[in-house]
């Protein structure tokens, strides 16, 4: 095997220097799995010791602390598991840590494990805030959050004759200059809901906030906007003709379990079944897919017109070949000593949720999408964090 390069990490008080040495191709798949860590997995804070304590301070929106409001630690999923579980009818993954603001407005989190995670600062009568990626390696102290008075949005969602649409995702974002802009990495919550029997679902904004809200209905690949205030009704399209998409490997094997959403909406649309297929409306379909693997495969991709969008519904399925992951590998040591550092974590920026932590040798190992291998960030305890963009053909070396 060829001897991995290193990434070297600096110190606090010394710059890192980036270095990189050029290898064939050949090695970005090779698998080093073996050598590395797997990818950290939170545990029940309970059975295991604390890697870390992450603290931080609550305030209103007059910058006075706020006692009684609720922090909560959660795992960051990858984005496949996050799809995955929207699709299942979960919004978010279990907090593996709490604790409540003292009349300080201070909080103190163990954190069981180094890992990248979200967090989350509730309290009531005011809009949840949220904190993610937080990669964790060592003991953090946090920015202030900031929770400002909310108030409740009533979105009402009808299918295309005026009937309540049950079961519609509902997600609204901030479309007015809004109060937290500049806090340091601290964004509100999703906001997002499934609507009930009778199509409505309650959302969350701040003072004056003026939303963007969407409908995405099940199986579509076209969502519903409209701006609003306070009471908000989005009428969605009539029923159109159904697509089938049938997602294979490079062998022609069938992958279940990938996820596809529209190229420009991150929500998802749908994921395939045990024979690879799934059934979409064919509104939306040439507009360009996104599909992306638990394996943590991408692909984008689009299908041609129809030349009959009527008889859709009863044309062959169309195929998309999902390549499978490559692997970008490297070795972290430390810049002054080039010692290898373990316990160390790596991330890509687009997926920050897919993680690992560096092995006992320095090693890491990480799945890659054939193009572009996306910009990765590095974190070590007691070390300047590092971003690299491994170019194809590299070993990172941090």
């Amino acid at each position: 095997m060829v001897p991995l390069p290193a990434l070297p990490i600096g110190s606090l008080d010394q710059p890192p220097i980036l270095m990189t040495r050029r290898l064939p191709t050949l090695l970005l798949v090779a698998s080093l799995l073996a050598a590395v860590a797997a990818p950290a997995a939170p545990t029940d804070p309970s059975s295991t010791a604390a890697v870390a304590e992450v603290s931080g301070r609550v305030v209103d929106s007059f910058g006075r602390p706020l006692a009684g409001a609720r922090a909560e630690l959660a795992p960051l999923p990858s984005n496949h598991a996050w799809a995955a579980g929207l699709l299942a009818g979960r919004l978010t993954p279990a907090a593996v840590a709490a604790a409540n603001s003292g009349p300080d407005g201070r909080f103190v989190l163990k954190v069981p494990e180094t890992g990248v995670w979200s967090l989350t600062v509730t309290a009531a009568g005011r809009l949840a805030m949220r904190l993610a990626p937080l990669p964790v390696v060592e003991a953090e102290v946090l920015p202030d959050v900031a929770l400002w008075p909310s108030e409740p949005v009533r979105v009402r969602v009808l299918d295309a004759v005026g009937a309540p649409a049950a079961g519609v995702w509902v997600h609204a974002a901030s479309s007015s200059t809004a109060p937290w802009d500049g806090a340091e990495g601290w964004r509100p919550a999703a906001r997002a809901r499934s609507t009930a029997a009778d199509g409505t679902a309650v959302l969350e904004r701040g003072p004056g906030e003026w939303l963007e809200v969407h409908a995405l209905p099940p199986g579509s690949l076209t969502a519903v906007a409209i701006r609003g205030e306070d009471r908000i009704e989005l009428r969605l399209p009539p029923a159109q003709p159904h697509c089938t998409l049938r997602v294979v490997d490079a062998d022609g094997r069938a992958l279940p379990g990938v996820v596809i959403s529209r190229e420009t909406l991150a929500w998802p649309s749908g994921i395939t079944a045990e024979d690879g297929t799934l059934r979409l409306s064919a509104a939306g379909v040439t507009r360009g897919l996104f599909l992306f693997g638990p394996a943590g495969e991408r692909l984008r991709s689009a299908l041609p017109e129809p030349a009959d969008a009527a008889a859709a519904d009863a044309s062959p399925p169309a195929i998309l070949v999902l390549p499978g992951p490559g692997t970008v590998a490297g070795r972290m040591v430390a810049a002054e000593t080039r010692r290898p550092l373990e316990g160390a974590l790596v991330a890509p920026l687009y997926d920050p949720g897919r993680f690992v932590v560096t092995s006992r040798q320095g090693s890491f190992a990480l799945p890659a999408a054939a193009a572009p291998v996306s910009e990765l960030a590095v974190h070590a305890a007691g070390r300047l964090p590092r971003r690299v963009r491994p170019a194809a053909g590299d070993r990172p070396v941090v």
